[in-house]
């Protein structure tokens, strides 16, 4: 499971890292790049792997793909709740 900095790599919106776009007008705000090569994603909320309060561990952080206020976001999510994963992997492409 991805880190919140690692899906903000992804993400399109106001949380958005560095380079990538502040602004999504359309669902899924997730960047073309990505989507090209990195299958569908869901206009929703994905979990990440980074908790939100510590030392509270029933939150972390999530970002939402779809285009609500804030269009593009991340929120602090209750573990409780049941939303999106998105594989990561380690390693080398070659």
């Amino acid at each position: 499971m991805p880190a919140v900095g690692e899906l903000r790599t992804l993400l399109v919106g106001p949380d958005a890292a560095p380079g990538q776009s502040a602004t999504c007008s359309a669902a899924p705000c997730v960047d073309p790049d990505f989507a090209a090569v990195g299958g569908p994603t869901v206009a929703s909320f994905y979990w990440s792997s980074s908790s939100a309060y510590l030392p509270d561990n029933d939150f972390a952080y999530g970002v939402d793909f779809a285009a609500n206020p804030p269009y593009g976001a991340v929120y602090q999510l209750h573990k409780s709740e049941s939303w999106y994963v998105r594989a990561v992997r380690n390693g080398s492409c070659d």
